[in-house]
């Protein structure tokens, strides 16, 4: 720091005066950066802003590339998109199974067999389960 010595011999309002401009620039350099300190301050408020930005701007990319993906996977996915706009309800339908067709020999995961199996294991014939020792 600096070290101010007064000289307590000048005139009382000479001294007030010198006082008061001391504490003015004394204020004036607590209050007021110099320009460099400016110029930092300015230069990270910048880098500051263009950071943000960034981020932001890549956010608004990331998400729309996220939802472009998920559009073409549901268009991929769907096959065929019936809408009836008749006055008509819909509503879900039963399906009926037939069960008729299930002859054979069959494994567990749904395979057809030529012949009955000779490994052993777990095997489904006419519908039914069938363990082959």
């Amino acid at each position: 720091g600096t070290n101010v010595f007064l000289d307590f011999s000048l005139h009382p309002e000479r001294k007030e005066r010198v006082i008061n401009h001391i504490w003015k620039v004394i204020v004036l350099r607590i209050s007021y950066p110099k320009f460099g300190t400016l110029i930092v301050i300015i230069t990270f408020m910048i880098i500051t802003f263009m950071i943000i930005t960034f981020m932001i701007i890549t956010f608004m990319i990331i998400m729309f590339m996220i939802i472009m993906f998920m559009i073409i996977m549901f268009m991929i996915s769907v096959r065929e998109i019936m809408l009836n706009l008749d006055d008509e309800p819909t509503a879900i339908v039963e399906q009926k199974v037939s069960t008729t067709g299930a002859t054979g020999w069959y494994t567990l995961d749904g395979r057809r067999l030529h012949d009955k199996p000779s490994v052993r294991g777990i095997y489904l014939n006419n519908g039914k389960k069938v363990f082959i020792k």
